[in-house]
């Protein structure tokens, strides 16, 4: 055991900045990789009026290549080469993965595009920093600030699945055994939903993230060391069972910026290329004091939004919210109940709604039939089933705004239809609701939405009548905001 631990101390020891950076740029690689089946598709734009929309190939090449190119240059040994790729990456990363998650029907491609963005920020803010500024102050500074803000991500996201059910018994099994995001759903929709080993799995999985989060946000080296190889460990464990795409390999890298050696391989002996003055100097390093104060106020805002439904006084709450929109700042509520509870097959039919096939299903999940090579590529891509679950949860997170709900459908439907190739007046999407039994969990069909491709029409018809589609689950806080990306209650 003592060889073994010697072995790992040694690793860890050794790891630098440009490991960290060239293990999450292989990462940025292989998700650019393989959005290439349906890269036009994903960053095409739709809107209401004139239906789905793609840009041209000439766009589409131009792109694709600009982002390939940087992510070359972010492997670079030449720091200025990598100031270049990170700059070029974060402007790509900021406008499809944050700008637009409030516009489009796949919501910024979800947790896997929103955590490209925040590394890609701080790393661009901290090879900007080293290459003005001689003394090395600012880019420690930059470590920090990151190691803050990471630190808090982890205590959002372990505070939340506390609340909101993982020890009461409702979390992770939901998504093991769903088709959607469980690599062995199989085996895990035949298990008891309350067996000892899901519930341990709950527990450890909200207070692993939470206490590692802790942790991290202590200022010591010691403890943050013992964080973020808890949070590394925890989502290697967790890439193993749920379909998360390179988000969880992310994630295991993120933490690594914590370990003493990766700031000291890049700061010490520091020299800056173009010396800042001063006052610039001195106005960064304000900027960096500033939001790693108001962060947890922020947070702190965000819960008490969510879960007691009041605001702060208006120009507090104002002025928080409009910082934590542009920054962004959210509270990470990724794999609960609300969005793993259900899943969705998907079918072409013909004007008479007769099925004809099906696009999305349990099947296009597995590794077989691969009849339709491209279009399968897309199903099993993470951010396609964030997009697909994501339409669908309008209807829970907004039941008073049916439009919006077809609207996200119809842009959705026709986005398929552009991939799938073969014309179908109309696409069924088939609500199938998770439940839990004594001994296993039952897919239970409740409803089906008939989409006009045409006309945007939407027949709703439902085959469980008591079941709701705007009930969130159990212990969930969710209830209707006032508007997209803010935990504000709605008003009476």
């Amino acid at each position: 055991m003592n060889d073994i631990l010697n072995v790992i101390t040694t690793t860890l020891a050794r790891v630098t900045y440009l490991d960290t950076v060239r293990g999450i740029a292989l990462l940025f690689f292989l998700d650019w990789f393989f959005y290439l089946p349906f890269f036009r598709v994903a960053f095409s734009r739709t809107d209401e009026n004139s239906g789905f929309k793609t840009r041209s190939n000439v766009k589409m090449l131009l792109l694709a290549s600009v982002w390939l190119a940087a992510i070359v240059l972010l492997v670079n040994e030449n720091s200025a080469l990598r100031a270049v790729g990170a700059t070029v990456l974060f402007g790509i990363f900021r406008r499809h993965y944050i700008n637009e998650r409030w516009h489009r029907v796949r919501r910024g491609f979800g947790a896997p595009g929103f955590m490209s963005h925040w590394a890609i920020l701080y790393i661009f803010v901290i090879e900007i920093t080293r290459l003005i500024d001689a003394t090395g102050a600012l880019t420690h500074l930059s470590f920090q600030t990151l190691k803050w803000d990471f630190g808090w991500i982890m205590i959002c996201a372990g505070s939340y699945k506390i609340l909101s059910g993982y020890v009461r018994s409702d979390g992770m099994e939901y998504g093991q055994a769903n088709p959607m995001w469980g690599y062995f759903w199989r085996f895990f929709a035949k298990q008891p939903p309350t067996s000892p080993i899901s519930q341990a799995q709950n527990w450890l999985a909200c207070v692993v993230e939470f206490s590692c989060g802790i942790l991290m946000v202590i200022p010591n080296a010691t403890t943050q060391v013992i964080g973020a190889i808890g949070i590394s460990l925890s989502f290697l464990y967790v890439a193993i069972f749920i379909r998360l795409g390179r988000l969880a390999i992310l994630m295991f890298f993120l933490p690594l910026f914590f370990l003493p050696s990766v700031e000291a391989s890049f700061t010490t002996g520091t020299l800056a290329i173009v010396q800042a003055p001063e006052a610039v100097v001195f106005a960064i390093s304000g900027v960096l004091w500033i939001f790693m104060a108001i962060l947890p106020i922020i947070k702190v805002m965000q819960y008490v939004n969510l879960f007691l439904n009041k605001k702060f006084p208006a120009p507090i709450q104002n002025a928080l919210g409009f910082v934590a929109g542009r920054l962004p700042i959210i509270m990470w509520r990724v794999f609960t109940p609300d969005v793993t509870n259900f899943f969705v097959r998907v079918y072409s039919c013909d004007a008479s709604g007769n099925q004809i096939e099906a696009l999305i299903d349990e099947k296009r999940y597995g590794l077989t039939d691969w009849k339709r090579f491209k279009f399968k590529l897309r199903a099993l891509h993470v951010t396609e089933s964030i997009a697909l679950t994501s339409v669908f949860t309008t209807l829970r997170y907004f039941p008073s705004d049916r439009k919006m709900f077809e609207d996200k459908l119809w842009k959705y439907g026709r986005s398929l239809a552009a991939d799938w190739g073969t014309h179908c007046p109309i696409m069924r999407f088939e609500f199938v609701a998770i439940m839990k039994a004594p001994k296993c969990f039952n897919f239970v069909n409740v409803g089906i939405f008939d989409l006009e491709l045409e006309t945007g029409n939407v027949t709703e018809t439902k085959y469980v009548t008591d079941y709701s589609y705007a009930a969130p689950s159990r212990y969930s806080p969710v209830r209707e905001s006032a508007i997209p990306g803010t935990y504000l209650p709605k008003s009476p």
